[in-house]
């Protein structure tokens, strides 16, 4: 559940608009304003220690389990360490509701900034848009011939640069 929850908010956040957000997102992050910033990272934050205990508690639950076999009345411990596990789990599920709705913010409000920084004329319609973020996702994809084959002029077939963005 938590890495399909995950991958949707991949798909709700850059895909939306053309944009492969696992490929585009080391780019679009550094022009994050403080506040935004500050949320991912805190939500980020919630996602790993609430995974982190889930694992912990699961893990302290099976020694548990071998350490008060003997003893039925204490197996009560490694229960409540599964019980434990289970909604430290569900914490991380929905903490990764509060990171989808800050990644999809990102894209929503700074991925103009991002092509700015890059110096690529921003598009005029959400359709241009749409087809040249695939482009770029296409570019940003990775180097290795074998992977993306084609120079920069060929994968940025229709792109402009502009130097000097009207403030």
């Amino acid at each position: 559940m938590l890495g399909n929850a995950l991958r949707r908010n991949e798909s709700i956040a850059g895909e939306r608009y053309g944009l492969k957000t696992i490929h585009t997102w080391p780019r679009l992050y550094p022009y994050l304003s403080d506040n935004l910033a500050k949320e991912y990272r805190a939500q980020i934050d919630s996602i790993d220690a609430s995974t982190n205990l889930a694992l912990v508690f699961t893990l302290m639950s099976g020694v548990g389990v071998v350490a008060f076999a003997n003893d039925q009345w204490l197996l009560i411990v490694p229960a409540l360490l599964l019980l434990l596990a289970v909604g430290a789990y569900r914490a991380a599920i929905a903490a990764v509701s509060g990171h989808g709705v800050a990644l999809a913010a990102a894209y929503d409000l700074h991925r103009f900034d991002m092509l700015r920084a890059l110096h690529l004329e921003l598009p005029s319609t959400p359709e241009l848009e749409a087809v040249r973020n695939q482009k770029l996702s296409d570019f940003f994809y990775d180097t290795d011939e074998e992977v993306n084959p084609g120079s920069a002029e060929d994968l940025l077939e229709g792109f402009t640069y502009v130097h000097d963005f009207e403030e």
